[in-house]
């Protein structure tokens, strides 16, 4: 019994022709693209999860400790 439900079921979405209810938009990007560049790279689980962890403790994202991190690497070897 339960499989003749389903089947019918199947049958009334085959014949359905409704017009969805949603429409499909892109995402507005919400980063400055012409300042920055996205980025991929491996991070050790262990590196990730204590710079996770400074991050919830100074309540600063995750984003802003790379980037500063950066930039203080690069400061000191010049």
């Amino acid at each position: 019994m339960e499989e003749k439900d389903i089947s019918e079921l199947i049958e009334q979405a085959k014949q359905s022709t409704s017009t969805p209810l949603q429409s499909v938009r892109p995402l507005k990007n919400s980063c400055n693209t012409a300042n920055e560049l996205q980025i991929a790279f491996y991070l050790p689980k262990s590196l990730y999860k204590k710079v996770k962890l400074v991050a919830l403790e100074q309540e600063v994202s995750i984003k802003s400790i790379l980037n500063q991190s950066i930039e203080n690497y690069i400061n000191d070897i010049s």
